[in-house]
């Protein structure tokens, strides 16, 4: 019967421990009409205190196009040692009034483990952001 439990038990914690999918959207407009070509580098991270933030994906673009979507369905995201993810990116870009670059950081998000969660970011980026480019996301 102990191992009946012990299997039991077992079962259980495989269970908490495999997280499900994340679908992450992701839409960042550069809306100035001046600004007619514009690069970015993207890094989406998980926010972990406990052992450093966790890179996810990184993206790169230069485009003429006012907005840029990126779509991340069904992210297996690895176990953080809690019950919800904090999810968010940091943007290195050039849709400035003088075409330099600046940093900026969205908003974290959170969303359970278990069970597929989804989030969504939708930020105008226009000339924000600290001038230069971002520095490592755990600095």
């Amino acid at each position: 019967m102990l191992s009946y439990r012990n299997l039991l038990a077992l079962g259980v914690l495989v269970y908490c421990i495999q997280a499900n999918p994340t679908n992450i959207k992701i839409d960042i407009h550069c809306d100035e009409p001046s600004v007619t070509n514009w690069c970015a580098y993207m890094e989406l991270y998980e926010e972990d205190f406990w052992t450093g933030n966790e890179e996810i994906t990184t993206a790169f673009w230069c485009t003429t196009e006012h907005q840029k979507s990126l779509d991340y369905p069904k992210m297996q995201l690895s176990w953080d040692y809690s019950l919800t993810y904090e999810i968010g990116y940091q943007l290195s870009h050039t849709c400035t009034k003088d075409g330099k670059h600046k940093c900026m950081k969205s908003e974290i998000q959170s969303v359970l483990e278990y069970g597929e969660g989804s989030l969504s970011f939708n930020n105008t980026i226009y000339d924000i952001g600290y001038d230069g480019k971002c520095k490592d996301i755990n600095a």
